[in-house]
């Protein structure tokens, strides 16, 4: 993907093990902070939300992930103050 131009990596929870995969691929590759990596959140609750948001970032082995959305809008009021945040 990286050799032919490839940037974005999009994932959700939603994906079974995709941020897994996506950490343990990138995670040893020189090129791993060359990606804009995106992925959601789709879980009722501010806590759960946060929970699962953290969990995607160690999963996928970054300390900072540009973009998260909110998936089918589940509980978007309660996360778009904590995204805002």
């Amino acid at each position: 993907m990286h050799e032919y131009g490839g940037t974005v990596i999009d994932s959700s929870p939603m994906y079974g093990r995709s941020e897994n995969v996506i950490g343990d691929i990138t995670g040893t590759m020189p090129e791993q902070n060359n990606f804009f990596y995106a992925t959601k959140v789709w879980i009722e609750s501010k806590n759960a939300g946060i929970q699962q948001m953290q969990s995607s970032m160690q999963k996928m082995q970054r300390s900072v992930i540009y973009l998260i959305e909110i998936h089918n809008l589940v509980d978007w009021q309660t996360h778009l103050k904590t995204l805002k945040q």
